[in-house]
């Protein structure tokens, strides 16, 4: 997948990509696109450290499709791919089910 290994609360995403084509054929440029905010987790941190020396683990699972604040994070290519790096409070949602199909994408 990628060798990228999260810090901390830090999480990978990748964004999903909207179609540049409408339905109609129309080609859209780049300036008429909205930006997605919807994005794949595609790894985690070890969640975030506590003063106690315990950690809270990052609640989202790897795989799962989230919802996040716009200009969040730190943009990053890895091998020809962007990820953007963000931490878990910038996530905002879970969206449907994990890639994988087996959960929710959220750790109770």
């Amino acid at each position: 997948m990628t060798n990228v290994r999260p810090l901390n609360n830090i999480v990978l995403l990748q964004r999903i990509v909207e179609d540049e084509v409408t339905e109609g054929g129309i080609i859209l440029p780049e300036s008429a696109k909205e930006p997605t905010r919807l994005a794949i987790v595609r790894a985690k941190g070890e969640g975030t450290p506590l003063p106690d020396g315990s950690v809270a683990p990052i609640k989202v699972e790897v795989g799962a499709t989230v919802a996040y604040v716009d200009f969040s994070g730190t943009e990053i290519t890895v091998d020809g791919t962007e990820y953007l790096l963000i931490e878990e409070n910038r996530i905002l949602a879970v969206v449907g089910d994990a890639d994988d199909g087996e959960g929710e994408g959220w750790k109770s």
